[in-house]
């Protein structure tokens, strides 16, 4: 099974080439199966739109322009749907509609192309001057050019090079919208090369200057996700936490809503596993929180793959206070209620869950169809000897081998196949040992089973 990106990028690719070649139709059909799959996919909705336009469906075109705006409406891909939208709407003389995208590029977009492109023609339809915003043009167009550069150089390996580029775009170009992507790439690129302290400093920064300016714009609301991200992986987990709560306001737009709460969840509960591990006592009503942010990071996220991994953490509290029937519990109505192929990672770890649930509770045969599905869900199996782990795989099989002999004795046929494929798959896992123990205490007498010292 290919992994989902891999499925978005194959549909992606054809549908490029399909609108390449002047088949629209099959282009806007390609684009649609992309944007079922990730819904998130703005320049996919941008170019449905502009196939519709090529064919001559205007309201199309401007249809598949607010999806794309409506994803996410403070994107660069934002600026450029709400502008195709726009010009749209005028030559269809749809000036409300016109009226409301020239509003909006105002409003959420005033230092892109874009938005200077509409600000002039607007001028120039009031009769006023518009020498000062051309100049501003012209210094967007070279940044913009200056920035496409440096991004093209990062992607060839030459990062040290697309660094002093981006460095150089904003410290020439600091009252552009180009400038300022250029910073935030630069403290991206950072991120990338583990170069965390100085990322910090780069989207600290960003997020002094212009939250004042314009606290909901992208660039400072992202900015704010990276600064919790770094603070996480500083292991400055409980100010990581605050930053994703702030980043959780209702007014925020959804996206951010949706990360924040689903990072906010995993952060806190990270932090109570540390404190498990130091063999602090954790109250009750602490897992009773995690819970709470798991289930309000369920409900507000919208992709199912956030939703599953949400759930996920919700269900994986109770085996830190050895609450196993209720790890069981959960991890099969987990599997009720997602079935999707775009949870089939999650769905196996689940499927791990409950067998390791069942197990403990001493209900092997449960055990046993859950460790089986585990196995069977998880996905790449080719890849699992021996670069990728797959650590609960491997506890899968434990479960699964155990669980046989002990359903159907010493002379069970599945057991002994099991062990083999096991150890073909995974001839180094720290589980073979424990499952030569678990089964020389079942059947002590049997030399297959007598452990070497």
């Amino acid at each position: 099974m290919l992994a989902q990106k891999e499925i978005i990028k194959k549909q992606r690719k054809e549908a490029l080439e399909l609108e390449r070649q002047g088949r629209y139709a099959e282009a806007i059909q390609k684009f649609e199966e992309v944007i079922a799959l990730n819904p998130t996919a703005q320049n996919s909705a941008i170019r449905k739109g502009r196939c519709w336009e090529r064919l001559g469906n205007r309201a199309k075109a401007l249809a598949s322009y607010r999806q794309a705006i409506e994803m996410d409406p403070l994107t660069y891909d934002a600026s450029e749907a709400t502008y195709r939208a726009l010009k749209v709407a005028f030559a269809e003389g749809d000036t409300s509609t016109a009226l409301e995208m020239a509003t909006r590029m105002r409003t959420l977009h005033p230092d892109s192309s874009y938005g200077i492109r509409v600000e002039i023609a607007m001028r120039e339809a009031a009769g006023q001057t518009t020498q000062s915003l051309a100049e501003r043009l012209e210094r967007e167009l070279k940044a913009s050019a200056a920035y496409d550069d440096a991004t093209s150089q990062a992607k060839i390996g030459r990062v040290e090079d697309a660094l002093k580029e981006l460095k150089r775009i904003w410290d020439t170009y600091p009252d552009t919208g180009a400038g300022r992507r250029a910073y935030s790439s630069y403290g991206h690129l950072l991120i990338k090369e583990r170069r965390d302290e100085e990322a910090y400093e780069v989207f600290r920064e960003i997020v002094d200057l212009f939250e004042p300016i314009a606290p909901q714009s992208r660039l400072v609301l992202e900015s704010k996700l990276r600064l919790a991200a770094l603070l996480h992986r500083g292991d400055r987990r409980e100010e990581s936490h605050a930053a994703y709560l702030e980043l959780m306001d209702s007014k925020l737009p959804r996206y951010y809503q949706e990360t924040a709460a689903l990072q906010a969840a995993g952060v806190l509960f990270e932090i109570y596993i540390r404190k498990w591990k130091a063999r602090e006592a954790i109250p009750l009503e602490a897992w009773e929180r995690v819970r709470q942010f798991c289930k309000d990071a369920e409900a507000i996220c919208t992709k199912p793959v956030d939703k599953a991994r949400a759930r996920l953490m919700y269900l994986e509290t109770y085996q830190w206070h050895n609450e196993w029937a209720k790890v069981a519990e959960e991890g099969a109505r987990f599997l009720t209620e997602f079935r999707d192929e775009q949870t089939t990672l999650e769905q196996a770890n689940a499927a791990y869950f409950a067998a390791r649930g069942f197990f403990t509770v001493g209900n092997m045969k449960e055990a046993l169809r859950y460790a089986e599905q585990c196995i069977s869900a998880s996905p790449d199996r080719e890849l699992w000897p021996p670069e990728t782990g797959f650590w609960h795989v491997q506890h899968a099989y434990f479960i699964k081998i155990v669980s046989l002999f002990s359903l159907e004795g010493k002379d069970s046929r599945r057991g002994p196949e099991a062990f083999a494929t096991f150890l073909r798959y995974f001839p180094n896992s720290e589980w073979i040992k424990p499952c030569q123990e678990q089964l020389h205490r079942l059947f002590p007498e049997d030399p297959r089973f007598r452990i070497s010292r």
